[in-house]
């Protein structure tokens, strides 16, 4: 899409959102953050194939063309506080999870946003904040491993598992994203009401790592120590080794307890 180009109708709506499918898209996140202003908010695009996928720390995010889901959601800002906005990702997490037990799985949340089954990830989510005049929107990338078959020697960094993997089925893409839409839409609803009070109990009830060994790494450092659990402004809590009690809002850590 141009910068004169008009917006395509939706290829169909839900509730809050509206879906906006490609068929090819270098990356969900950059399109959306790039032309969010010609979006509504609620807007969703969708791309069957995303040729230069990314995720935190500008990490690559591989996913299989037609068979993996990747889209990005437009989520206003304008009644969320500054101070919550870190908690928007892990309002995510919580969708995907409950998409997953649905289907009957055991999803976990490695802090912050990460989604794990069968201590494999199976979703990664990526959030940035796209402005233009007053308008301040944040985009909320899912790249969620659906159909495609994975091993170890394919994943960037952690061993991976599929929707498919662990139900030994396919699933039909836009029917999952149908039920990913009825679950962000209600998790937003509640982190809009009570902010992340309104997730805190369900986020924490299904955090893993906690009393486990694992290294954190913070920008210019890295500790190994014991996750203890998360703040009710949704912080790890963590017992350092070296440094004793910390409250982490931002870091990177590796449940393999590996700095």
């Amino acid at each position: 899409m141009t910068d004169s180009a008009r917006l395509p109708p939706p290829e169909y709506c839900r509730g809050l959102f509206q879906v906006y499918r490609y068929a090819s898209l270098p990356s969900t996140n950059s399109y959306l953050k790039k032309h969010h202003a010609k979006f509504p908010a609620g807007s969703v695009v969708w791309a069957l194939e995303q040729t230069a996928g990314r995720g935190r720390f500008e990490r690559q995010w591989l996913a299989e063309p037609g068979r993996d889901l990747c889209c990005s959601v437009l989520l206003p800002l304008r009644a969320v506080p500054v101070q919550g906005r870190r908690n928007i990702p892990q309002m995510a997490a919580l969708a995907v999870c409950r998409v997953l037990e649905a289907h009957g799985l055991r999803p976990g949340l490695k802090w912050p946003n990460d989604v794990i089954v069968e201590d494999r990830k199976i979703c990664g989510i990526l959030c940035e904040t796209a402005q233009s005049g007053e308008r301040c929107d944040m985009v909320l990338g899912l790249g969620l491993n659906v159909n495609s078959r994975r091993r170890e020697d394919q994943a960037p960094g952690q061993p991976a598992i599929s929707l498919a993997d662990a139900t030994g089925a396919d699933c039909d893409l836009r029917e999952l994203l149908i039920e990913l839409l009825d679950a962000l839409g209600v998790c937003w609803d509640l982190f809009l009401a009570r902010s992340f009070a309104g997730i805190f109990d369900q986020v924490r009830e299904r955090l893993i790592g906690v009393g486990r060994r694992i290294s954190l790494k913070l920008p210019d450092s890295a500790h190994a120590g014991v996750i203890s659990g998360i703040a009710p402004d949704g912080a790890l809590l963590f017992d350092c080794e070296q440094c004793g009690p910390l409250v982490v809002y931002s870091g990177d850590i590796s449940l393999r307890g590996e700095c």
